[in-house]
């Protein structure tokens, strides 16, 4: 299995009837009120392609490095994946629903996701919401 593409974003309708995934608001900036601040939900959508004949599992995790280095676990699980006869390519979105997260300060994230031995990543800036009452006009 191979990761095409990881992204984040603030929402995601799956509709199985009609085999669609509706990505909505994907972002790569936080704007946060203060310090810890905590993200009440976001989703990380990772496309993965496999070629394969059999019966494949895998493992499959996802992580966060901090701006001061720290590297969090967000997910960390087996994917499994039975292939028919001569289905050719196949695939797949794996989605991980991240709830209050903690951003400690501002700077670089970097959400990694593990598939394997195929990793991609997607980063988002922390920035401090700027008080403009505060400033001034010349």
């Amino acid at each position: 299995m191979q990761i095409s593409w990881v992204l984040l974003a603030e929402n995601v309708a799956v509709n199985e009837h009609a085999q669609r995934i509706d990505i909505l608001g994907e972002f790569r900036r936080v704007v946060a009120d203060q310090f810890p601040y905590s993200l009440p939900k976001f989703y990380i959508i990772c496309r993965a392609e496999v070629d394969a004949h059999k019966h494949v599992t895998m493992p499959y995790k996802v992580t966060v490095r901090r701006p001061s280095g720290e590297l969090v676990e967000l997910h960390n699980s087996d994917v499994s994946v039975t292939i028919p006869p001569n289905a050719g390519r196949v695939v797949g979105t794996l989605i991980a629903d991240i709830r209050n997260f903690e951003i400690i300060s501002q700077g670089r994230y970097t959400i990694t996701a593990q598939l394997g031995d195929s990793e991609d990543s997607a980063d988002f800036i922390v920035l401090p919401r700027r008080n403009v009452t505060h400033d001034t006009q010349e």
